[in-house]
């Protein structure tokens, strides 16, 4: 990853030398937002794994989860391991990590792809007749970063009042959906900055 960048970025700067100085800053902006974009993907991989492992085993403290989350190849730190768990709305229960009641449980296998389209709005694809009944699992999750939504027969925008909600929707989309049925899911679309 990190020599594809490199290769990139003096390709980049090659090219913008020859351009003049705003189409150079222009290149360096796209690959920075590439960058970002991987990361958000990372963000929401890790808090699958989260869900997951909070889902299926008994986790006791934040530490514990951070030593189980190394164990499955994430490098996380304490502070990540908490914005995790307060993004899937996790409480510590019964000495325990418990996440409330799945309400995307069944969802996750009617989302085809979801990805960003411009900085404020995610265009969830579903399989034909699944857009209504997605945007009101979306809806009555009550996520601060979704402003609000509308669906049609198999295609839901939601919209987020900001970019850095819209990054933190495609986050809790990834988390709680699985990134989606298609092979293209939300990181595939983001990390190429594509919208639907």
């Amino acid at each position: 990853m990190a020599r594809r960048q490199t290769v990139a970025a003096s390709r980049a700067e090659s090219w913008a030398a020859s351009a003049g100085p705003t189409f150079g800053l222009r290149i360096v902006i796209l690959i920075n937002m590439e960058d970002r974009n991987g990361v958000e993907r990372a963000a929401g991989e890790r808090r699958a794994a989260v869900r997951a492992l909070v889902l299926g085993e008994h986790i006791a403290t934040q530490e514990e989860l951070a030593r189980r989350l190394a164990g499955r190849g994430f490098a996380v730190t304490q502070p990540a391991v908490s914005q995790d768990l307060r993004a899937l709305g996790a409480v510590k229960e019964s000495g325990r990590w418990r996440l409330p009641p799945d309400r995307f449980a069944g969802i996750g296998g009617l989302v085809e792809t979801f990805a960003p389209a411009g900085p404020h709005l995610v265009v969830v694809r579903t399989l034909p007749g699944a857009a209504q009944r997605v945007g009101h699992a979306i809806d009555t999750a009550e996520w601060p970063e979704a402003a609000g939504s509308v669906a049609g027969d198999d295609t839901l925008f939601v919209a987020s009042a900001s970019a850095a909600d819209q990054r933190r929707l495609l986050e809790r989309l990834y988390a709680a959906l699985g990134g989606g049925n298609g092979s293209a899911s939300s990181g595939d679309e983001a990390t190429r900055g594509g919208g639907a």
